[in-house]
Parts: C-alpha cells; sequence; structure tokens
C-alpha cells in the first residue's frame, strides 16, 4: 500500500475556479486554479505534476495552502501585493544620476556605477536600504543594461512604462 494522497477538500468555488483556471493559463494563479480542477477530478498528484510540469511537492503545497485557507491561497502573492518602497522621485533620480552623473560627481571615489555604489547613494540621499539585487532590478527596470560596467539605457518603452507605473502608485 502505497502513501495516502492528497485531496482537495471543500472545493465550493469549484465553477469560479474553473473559470479562473482558463483565464489566467499562464500565471501561477492559473496553475493553482488547474491543480484544484484536476485534483477534485480524481487525479493523483503525480499525474497533475506529470500533466502541469510542475513538481510534485508544488502540487501537495498547492493542495495543502488551499485545504488550510481556502480561496485565499489563490491569490496569496508571497509579496507582489506588497507596495513598493521605491517611489517616483527616487526612481527618476536614479535614472537621472545613471543617464547624467558619474560617481566621482556625486562624491565617490569611482568612474563608473555599481549595484552598490547606487544602493549607497540612495541610502545616503533617501535614508532607504536597498539590496545589490533590489537596485539590479530597478536598474533593469528602468530599461537599463550594464555594458562594459558603465549603465547604459537601451530601453526606452520599458523605461517610461516603469516610471508611469510608479507615478501612479
Amino acid at each position: 500500500m502505497g502513501r495516502r494522497g492528497v485531496k482537495v477538500s471543500n472545493l465550493n468555488n469549484i465553477m469560479l475556479i474553473e473559470v479562473l483556471a482558463d483565464i489566467v493559463e499562464d500565471s501561477r494563479m492559473g496553475k493553482i486554479c488547474k491543480v484544484l480542477v484536476l485534483s477534485n477530478e480524481g487525479a493523483t498528484t503525480q499525474e497533475i505534476s506529470e500533466k502541469l510540469k510542475i513538481s510534485r511537492t508544488t502540487v501537495i503545497s498547492y493542495i495543502n495552502k488551499w485545504n488550510d485557507i481556502g480561496i485565499d491561497s489563490i491569490f496569496e502573492t508571497r509579496g507582489k501585493n506588497r507596495k513598493s518602497i521605491i517611489s517616483y522621485e527616487i526612481a527618476s533620480d536614479v535614472m537621472l544620476t545613471l543617464k547624467d552623473k558619474l560617481p566621482d560627481q556625486e562624491g565617490y571615489s569611482a568612474n563608473r556605477w555599481s549595484c552598490s555604489l547606487i544602493s549607497d547613494y540612495i541610502h545616503k540621499k533617501y535614508n532607504i536600504k536597498y539590496s545589490k539585487t533590489s537596485v539590479h532590478n530597478l536598474i533593469k527596470n528602468l530599461g537599463f543594461e550594464a555594458k562594459w560596467e558603465n549603465y547604459y539605457l537601451v530601453n526606452k518603452k520599458k523605461n517610461k512604462e516603469y516610471l508611469s507605473k510608479l507615478e501612479k502608485l
């Protein structure tokens, strides 16, 4: 006798879940919905993982989370709904600084910007600490790329979209 399979309990909103599974196919939410629908139809966790090309552990995690907290498990965003502490002002300042200034003009003893320097610049100017990874993501979202250790604006459309999104927050 094998392990007892994990099953979805209390799937009251099956119609809603089926509709969501069809609408938001490629997102995490869509995958969760598909896991719930397939489990409700009697598929094993192994069959679900093979069909959706996700790990069996992920399938079990989605089902257990559903059983624990219900429909909120679909909308749980792992911090993605957290309000960004990067304001329009900071993003604009970083963009203009990267475009128009060298680090030595801001009092640094380097002649090229790095994520560490930009993080330090933001901390000194706005008293907000960012990791190098967060700064890298900000720079990437602003449409800059590092080439030969200098940052160049390569995607002006992405830059405008990101800044307008921040401005609306």
